[in-house]
């Protein structure tokens, strides 16, 4: 894993109305545009399961959900429940195991995670959870100074200060705990800017400008989840018309010319999502 590697319930959702007033930049993205063509809903459901979950979705899923996009839901909400569903939480749980444990969770220690998340606990709390035991700290080197330099590398990509390391391990030669310790990093301004500039690679194809990243890191320090900066972007107009449907290749229908046998007309081969699923710890 490189150093730039890693990474209550349904609330009422009015994340958008909050940003529309306090963050013009986000409005914008999050604004109505143009209708995009008939079908696309049924495109940007293939497009947001294969983004959060890494699968297509079922027949069943499919009807369930369209029915919804065709009546009163919208994209954000349908993105919404996928990635604050277990299935999401499960593989994000793993992700985590995988990048700062090396191995994969056992069910016994994912359902514990799965109960915490649908108590209202939030993705920041559960990595510090997992980097405060004595599993990472052992990975780590087994000292206050080595945690410290994993935990800076694992979540930040970089190597603590003088002054950072200093303050940091006084904390922890005192009475501070190492998830405390990690809590704190991971819910700072850095890393909230870290994980919105994967975000927005990740789900829109594209670099976060400063605006977005400023307006989004303070919605997240004070308290906009990382399931609703997810949603609104998957849910954008953005995203919906990064996703078109596959235009089927006009055939000639002209009479032949000559006796020459016309070749088979061209299929339309649907478009890939031109990002590969990726548990969202990754910070590449």
């Amino acid at each position: 894993m490189t150093g730039r590697g890693r990474t209550t319930r349904a609330r009422a959702y009015l994340l958008a109305v909050a940003l529309a007033v306090s963050a013009p930049g986000l409005a914008a993205l999050l604004a109505p545009s143009p209708a995009l063509g008939l079908g696309s809903n049924d495109c940007f459901l293939t497009a947001a399961f294969h983004d959060l979950l890494g699968r297509a979705p079922s027949d069943a899923e499919r009807a369930t959900y369209l029915t919804a996009l065709n009546g009163n839901s919208t994209r954000q909400q349908v993105a919404y429940q996928l990635d604050t569903g277990d299935e999401y939480r499960r593989n994000l749980a793993q992700s985590y195991y995988a990048a700062f444990l090396g191995r994969t969770a056992t069910p016994g220690e994912v359902a514990p995670l799965l109960s915490f998340w649908q108590g209202g606990g939030t993705d920041e709390q559960v990595i510090a959870q997992i980097l405060g035991a004595n599993e990472y700290f052992s990975r780590a080197g087994g000292t206050n100074d080595a945690f410290l330099t994993a935990v800076y590398r694992d979540l930040l990509g970089r190597a603590p200060s003088n002054t950072e390391r200093a303050t940091f391990l006084t904390a922890l030669n005192g009475n501070t705990t190492r998830q405390q310790v990690a809590g704190q990093i991971d819910t700072s301004g850095e890393y909230y800017a870290d994980q919105v500039r994967s975000y927005y690679s990740k789900f829109l194809g594209r670099t976060a400008s400063p605006g977005e990243v400023n307006a989004w890191v303070n919605q997240m320090q004070t308290g906009t989840r990382d399931e609703q900066v997810i949603s609104a972007l998957v849910g954008s107009d953005e995203y919906f018309a990064g996703h078109p449907c596959p235009t089927p290749t006009p055939t000639n229908t002209a009479t032949p010319t000559s006796t020459t046998t016309a070749a088979p007309p061209a299929t339309a081969t649907p478009t890939p999502s031109r990002r590969a699923y990726l548990p969202v710890v990754s910070r590449s």
